[in-house]
């Protein structure tokens, strides 16, 4: 029964893959994506354990038959929103050519442009400012997944600033071609992820620079990637991933570089295994009706942006509030210790339960409501993207590049950047338009089609 459902999730991402391919006819398409991760984590994961013979050893076949259900069932409601929210097919028009975008006047693209220019540098300076006081790059990076630190998560979440400004240098460059200068300020914007993806080993950064870059190049071509590019750099930079992750260790400044680690290693069994520590929390919920019913979510959306110097005790005073944990000790505010008095073991520091697991302990079977609004959200992103243009292209890249938080940890992990990056790419676009007098907006076709 297990390995049915198994075959079932994977037939579903498949299907997904291929609709938001053919279907809507851009590789870009949320359900192309989507599916690839919640394939990678709810299939891939699994999958690779069974071969192994690892995934008996933490989890019975009766506990992993209810497990790949509610995975199953959450992978369902987050593709059909998605589905839903992208609504029907976009008709071509002229061969390969859509509806676009609004094309802003050559006065506005430059508003746009220095306002994009001066965000991401703040950006940069925020980051070059957390490794300052930590010593410099070869201090911050000279161990093992290094990097920059500040006492104020506002300082260390400056870095976030950077994709928005990236994205929008990329849409304002749409009708002309960047010079070296432009190409140097755009390198320069990036390097932030760049940097803390190869040298500090974080595959969250590496996924953001790789897809802010890439999309970013095919929007100012107006054009999308074949499928089979799609497929083939998906899998080189998801193998990519694997490999700064296990070989992390020997990656910083002044290492030997002795890269031994084999990449699936870290897929193997264990306490921090995202696909095993989602189901023991999932199986701790059900069996012990710990559901928070969106407590943390409260915690995290509403009193995380409170600077503590304003209530030093915020996150205490919610919580005996709300009954729940709170967020900044533990997993997030999810069980770690308490999982062996429903798995025989206990969850390691640090894991994150994927989005289906963190939905489940938060709303039970309600969440694949949640799931499936947050699909819907990012097809609406799409389609708006596709047929408006304007400020929903980087809003898009934006929740693209933030999916792997969202897929493989959480929607805190995804949500907090995301609202960052949505309110610097609101401050481009107010900029951009109302900083020197009415908007000039002229209507144009563009051939954005799979090429």
């Amino acid at each position: 029964m297990y390995e049915f459902l198994l075959i079932a999730t994977a037939l579903l991402c498949l299907a997904a893959i291929v609709i938001g391919a053919w279907r809507y006819r851009d590789t870009f398409n949320p359900l192309v994506y989507l599916g690839a991760l919640l394939g990678a984590l709810y299939v891939g994961y699994p999958a690779y354990l069974l071969v192994e013979g690892d995934l008996w050893l933490f989890l019975s076949e009766d506990s992993l038959v209810r497990v790949q259900s509610i995975y199953l069932a959450g992978v369902a409601a987050m593709l059909a929103g998605t589905w839903t929210g992208s609504g029907s097919p976009v008709k071509l028009k002229a061969g390969r050519a859509r509806p676009i975008a609004e094309i802003y006047d050559k006065e506005h693209l430059q508003r746009l442009r220095r306002a994009a220019v001066v965000l991401g540098l703040l950006g940069v300076i925020g980051f070059a400012y957390t490794l300052i006081l930590v010593g410099g790059v070869g201090a911050a990076f000279g161990q093992g997944y290094g990097g920059g630190w500040h006492d104020s998560g506002y300082v260390r979440e400056t870095v976030f600033l950077t994709l928005p400004a990236l994205l929008w240098l990329m849409v304002a460059y749409q009708s002309d071609r960047p010079s070296w200068l432009d190409w140097g300020l755009l390198l320069l914007i990036a390097s932030p992820f760049l940097t803390q993806g190869l040298l500090g080993a974080r595959r969250g950064p590496t996924f953001m620079a790789a897809v802010g870059l890439t999309m970013g190049w095919y929007v100012m071509r107006q054009t999308r990637p074949r499928l089979a590019t799609v497929l083939v750099g998906g899998s080189v930079l998801g193998g990519a991933l694997l490999f700064l992750v296990a070989n992390r260790g020997e990656i910083y400044l002044g290492s030997e570089l002795e890269l031994e680690n084999n990449p699936l290693e870290i897929l193997q069994a264990g306490t921090g295994n995202e696909y095993l520590y989602g189901g023991a929390v999932m199986l701790h919920a059900e069996e012990h009706g710990q559901v928070f019913w969106g407590g943390r979510y409260v915690q995290f959306f509403l009193v995380h942006p409170i600077p503590r110097g304003w209530w030093p005790t915020k996150y205490e005073d919610t919580s005996n509030m709300l009954g729940v944990p709170a967020v900044d000790t533990g997993n997030a505010g999810l069980p770690t210790d308490e999982l062996r008095w429903t798995v025989g073991w206990a969850g390691a520091s640090g894991a994150a339960p994927g989005i289906v697991a963190d939905f489940w302990a938060e709303f039970w079977w309600f969440g694949l409501a949640g799931l499936f609004g947050i699909g819907w959200l990012y097809g609406r992103s799409w389609r708006m993207a596709i047929t408006r243009g304007g400020s929903w292209i980087p809003w898009f890249g934006i929740v693209t590049a933030s999916s792997i938080y969202l897929v493989m940890q959480s929607m805190e992990a995804m949500g907090f950047r995301a609202l960052i990056m949505l309110a610097g790419s609101v401050a481009i676009w107010a900029v951009g338009k109302y900083g020197g007098g009415p908007i000039g907006v002229q209507e144009n076709a563009s051939r954005i089609g799979t090429t």
